[in-house]
């Protein structure tokens, strides 16, 4: 799994009333391969703040900018690095 920028928590959605209600953050540990890909500012939010990120089981991908070609190719290269 791939997440582009993803929030920092679901309080942060609910804070920007994306969401309708509040949302319970996600308590289940992940048994597949995630990786995030975010700019270096956002990736040190979601390391700060972040459970998922926080635990080493998420692999981070900083990009300078999420919509040059460059995001794919680094996308590219961690699944040829998990053999996808």
């Amino acid at each position: 799994m791939v997440l582009i920028s993803p929030p920092v928590s679901n309080a942060e959605l609910s804070d920007a009333k994306v969401l309708p209600t509040p949302l319970e953050e996600f308590n289940y540990e992940p048994k597949f391969p995630i990786a995030v890909v975010a700019t270096p500012e956002h990736a040190d939010r979601l390391r700060e703040s972040n459970r998922i990120c926080q635990n080493g089981n998420v692999d981070i991908i900083t990009v300078k900018d999420l919509d040059e070609q460059q995001t794919l190719v680094e996308v590219e290269l961690w699944m040829d690095k998990l053999g996808i």
